[in-house]
């Protein structure tokens, strides 16, 4: 596989991603780093470098890498596999700007995985079931009671005293 060469601005649109501009990434070096995203149960994404990807071992050694923001798929066993270059979280710029930037997202899923749509029907059907329970004498019922133990807690001096101890709760600031 021959190694393709990524313009001398790659480090640079890397290190002005989101990613590299949170906390947790203060120094690190992105470029060498995998992101690994569970976007729902059994579909995963990885965000890196050509050489990331492939120094994981996600990369099947044949492969042939898409050119600009071409597609590439493929199924293995049980998996569908989805590669392509993608704009760095966070940076602007005009598409074309981008096209040989070395930032790559490789998707997995399974095979017979549920559809986005499937996803969001399902979790609406589960909002509109929880609205209708909270809509319901039962769900009124609960509420009430809830809100009663709240007002029973928030006047007994022993309850109170105990959650003055615990760490986070008791108002005092943290050493750094």
């Amino acid at each position: 596989m021959a190694e393709t060469q990524y313009t001398t601005n790659s480090a640079e649109l890397i290190g002005q991603s989101v990613l590299a501009q949170l906390p947790a990434a203060r120094g690190l070096d992105i470029g060498n780093e995998l992101i690994v995203l569970m976007l729902q149960d059994n579909l995963f994404e990885y965000q890196g470098t050509r050489k990331a990807l492939e120094a994981e071992g996600l990369i099947p050694a044949e492969t042939v890498w898409p050119d600009g923001f071409e597609s590439m798929p493929w199924q293995a066993g049980a998996n569908h596999f989805w590669l392509r270059r993608e704009r760095p979280k966070g940076v602007n710029g005009p598409r074309r700007s981008f096209l040989e930037v070395d930032w790559w997202m490789l998707r997995i899923n399974p095979v017979n995985s549920k559809s986005w749509e499937q996803v969001a029907i399902e979790r609406k059907a589960n909002e509109l079931r929880e609205a209708i329970h909270r809509a319901s004498a039962e769900g009124r019922a609960e509420r009430l009671a809830r809100f009663e133990s709240y007002c029973k807690a928030s006047h007994d001096t022993a309850f109170k005293s105990f959650m003055a101890r615990i760490p986070g709760i008791d108002g005092k600031k943290r050493a750094p």
